[in-house]
């Protein structure tokens, strides 16, 4: 399941009128479903195919009533310092640092609960036990898109794999991550997310991460 984040109502991250995360988020999307399908021969299902709000608390929902096997949302990054750039990776836990409560506190933004009400959070963290694999999936897909994306571009920042509660991937039965693509605040960055060159080559460092996410687990399976 393959959730690009915002939609209608909600834009998201954004300067001016041209240029919006909800828009550059389904690009993704959309690029990312077709070499998932060829490469891999795996069913993409999206949460939105177009410029549509959901709610967050509908889209892991979506992927559960699929009976997905992972659930990847897609987003794109802001900060307040416009030479803060570079990629990274989240899965749902307690933030581990300043900008990761920062930042699950503006993805978070359009929910009806508050970032304040983590009781939610905890109970869901205590009885999900996919933890362990959606922290597996996050490494694995960080390290394919640092490795694809500096085959052909310069000054790539690998801001790592964090954790933060964020609603979007609570009540996930299935691995779930947030990946943020960049950051729309930085300069470079900015025109590159505009490209569908650079899209392609995020697409394909996911590709090459669930691939060996997937095949860690097959050598598991076959030791065992």
């Amino acid at each position: 399941m393959i959730d690009p984040g915002h939609g209608g109502k909600d834009p998201g991250t954004f300067l001016g009128n041209d240029v919006k995360e909800k828009n550059i988020v389904l690009n993704l999307a959309q690029i990312l479903a077709k070499k998932l399908e060829q490469r891999l021969r795996v069913e993409a299902v999206l949460t939105r195919n177009t410029d549509i709000f959901v709610p967050l608390e509908n889209r892991t929902a979506f992927a559960n009533m699929q009976k997905a096997d992972l659930f990847l949302s897609l987003h794109v990054n802001a900060y307040k310092q416009g030479d803060v750039y570079g990629l990274e990776t989240y899965f749902l836990n307690m933030a581990t640092d300043e900008r990761a409560v920062m930042l699950a506190a503006r993805e978070n933004a359009t929910s009806e609960k508050s970032i304040s009400d983590l009781q939610k959070i905890l109970n869901d963290l205590m009885l999900n036990t996919k933890i362990s694999e959606s922290s597996k999936l996050a490494y694995d897909i960080q390290e394919g898109m640092m490795v694809q994306v500096r085959k052909k571009y310069e000054n790539i920042r690998d801001l790592g794999v964090k954790q933060a509660p964020f609603y979007v991937l609570i009540g996930a039965d299935m691995p779930a991550i947030l990946v943020e693509i960049g950051f729309l605040t930085n300069p470079v960055e900015k025109k590159r997310l505009q490209n569908r060159k650079y899209l392609e080559s995020i697409a394909d460092g996911i590709v090459s991460g669930i691939e060996n996410y997937v095949k860690s687990f097959e050598q598991a399976s076959v030791r065992g």
